[in-house]
């Protein structure tokens, strides 16, 4: 089965972090919960969240994250029973230090990574269309929704920033553990 994985609050701890370093830098009360629901949105405009997000990543904390920890445990039986992407919403200028980083924590990784902040208003749907993606895991309501309106299955991550997203081709998610029976069940079922 083919699987497109987000990366940032997927697979690592992306908004906690940035809202800590906001939070620290500019004296901010951002929250994980805020960035998820509107990123851009959540300092007084586009410009000062990119603006902020540029140092964060300058300065290595975006390269400094931390996986989910039962990620980690199972990524080599993802790779073993699966054929995987990684499907961000990160600009393609970041793609050496984003490769980097997972080259140095992942073992073995070798994952082709599509980044689609610079095309298409970021819409996951279109990779995963042209890739043969059935399955997207990721933690985006906006992402979810817009792949299973288009046919795809999503394993959705539970975050307070997605509570209200609902389609018939979403299934929530608590754990990596819990996407592993998932699939295992999609499997099991034939779809």
């Amino acid at each position: 089965m083919k699987l497109a994985i987000d990366i940032d609050d997927t697979i690592l701890g992306f908004y906690r972090e940035f809202a800590e370093f906001c939070n620290e830098r500019y004296g901010t009360n951002l929250t994980e919960k805020q960035l998820g629901l509107d990123f851009f949105g959540s300092l007084n405009s586009k410009g000062e969240i990119i603006s902020a997000l540029r140092t964060f990543l300058d300065e290595g904390h975006g390269y400094n994250l931390k996986f989910f920890e039962d990620f980690r445990g199972i990524f080599g039986k993802l790779k073993e029973d699966h054929d995987l992407i990684l499907l961000t919403s990160r600009s393609y200028d970041l793609r050496e230090k984003t490769l980097e980083f997972l080259r140095e924590n992942l073992e073995d990784f070798d994952l082709e990574v599509h980044y689609t902040f610079d095309y298409l208003a970021g819409k996951k749907s279109f990779v995963c269309k042209k890739e043969d993606v059935e399955v997207l895991v990721d933690d985006d309501g906006g992402n979810a929704l817009d792949c299973a309106e288009n046919g795809i299955k999503v394993f959705l991550l539970n975050k307070s920033w997605n509570k209200d997203v609902q389609h018939e081709n979403i299934v929530r998610c608590d754990s990596w553990i819990e996407i592993i029976e998932n699939l295992e069940g999609l499997k099991e079922n034939g779809d």
